[in-house]
């Protein structure tokens, strides 16, 4: 026979776990996605498999990095605000592009960027 303590508790267990799903689903449906890619030195374009919310672009190994949020369309470096990229968001794809070097724009030929993305999981 089960103890009346363990059924207790997975009836308290049960309900926390309902409770969390309700919460989670309020939240919305999203995911993280994740690549990477090597540059080809011109303005680059990335299609998600959802709508991307957020995208982060990063230079491994350095402090490189740009985010971006849904309908933004001036993106800056982290490092610094001088580093001014225009962003073109269509469906799933997002493009950018900075009109000085290659390397700034995170699209020098032959070097490695990681992609990390918040998708909208619905579209």
């Amino acid at each position: 026979s089960t103890p009346l303590y363990s059924s207790a508790a997975s009836d308290v267990y049960k309900r926390q776990l309902a409770a969390q799903a309700q919460t989670i689903a309020k939240l919305g449906n999203c995911g993280f996605y994740s690549a990477s890619y090597t540059g080809a030195g011109s303005a680059p374009s990335h299609t998600f498999p959802h709508k991307p919310m957020v995208v982060m672009v990063c230079e491994p190994g350095t402090k490189r990095s740009m985010i971006f949020w849904r309908g933004m369309t001036l993106g800056y470096h982290t490092l610094t605000d001088a580093y001014e990229f225009t962003l073109t968001w269509n469906g799933n794809t997002v493009k950018w592009n900075y009109p000085g070097s290659a390397e700034n724009g995170f699209y020098k030929s032959g070097k490695s960027y990681e992609i990390l993305a918040l998708l909208d999981m619905e579209n």
